[in-house]
């Protein structure tokens, strides 16, 4: 991974959380595209890490990229964000993950791009309709898996754990740790 360029699109929190990971690696660059301007925290997490960490424009995303890895949630923003336009921008050795939400990735586009090898593979977990019987079923150069990245016993875990202790602060008319930002309401209207 030290020679890696790795670009990710978000940086709320899972998008920060992997940054950090993957920072421990030391690639050559993570440049990050994020609908919110978060270029302090990208920063500081560069000066962190010694690794150099920097918000770019999407285009930039697309192009000579080994890895990129989607961390946005769906919206009317995001639908079929990645497509046959943004894969022909993609280097052939490029991989592209995407564990966010289905249909951010249009799937037929993604068949066509793999198929002609514009990309070199792709790891999906989420589909724009589950379970997924798709084309992609045929292809030996990407990785599909059943929307199960928090299926682990120790994240469901503490999901409901989390869960618990909101309405237990929100009847004791405590403040709330973990409010439901109202753009997610937003959205889920998508």
């Amino acid at each position: 991974i030290g020679e890696s360029v790795i670009r990710l699109v978000g940086y709320g929190r899972v998008g920060s959380l992997l940054a950090g990971i993957l920072s421990s690696f030391k690639p050559e660059q993570i440049l990050i595209n994020d609908l919110k301007n978060k270029k302090t925290e990208i920063r500081s997490l560069s000066e962190i890490s010694g690794v150099e960490i920097k918000q770019v424009e999407k285009e930039i995303i697309w192009e000579h990229s080994d890895v990129i890895s989607l961390h946005v949630p769906l919206s009317k923003l995001t639908k079929d964000m990645v497509g046959t336009e943004e894969m022909e921008m993609m280097e052939s050795e490029t991989v592209l993950l995407n564990t966010a939400r289905g249909g951010i990735i249009n799937e037929e586009e993604l068949y066509a791009s793999l198929i002609e090898k514009q990309i070199a593979s792709a790891a999906v977990d989420v589909f724009g309709h589950e379970p997924y019987l798709g084309k992609l079923t045929e292809l030996d150069n990407i990785l599909l898996t059943q929307h199960m990245g928090s299926c682990s016993y120790d994240c469901r875990t503490q999901m409901e754990l989390e869960a618990v202790e909101e309405v237990i602060r929100f009847f004791k008319h405590d403040p709330l740790l973990r409010e439901v930002p109202e753009e997610e309401f937003q959205y889920q209207q998508a």
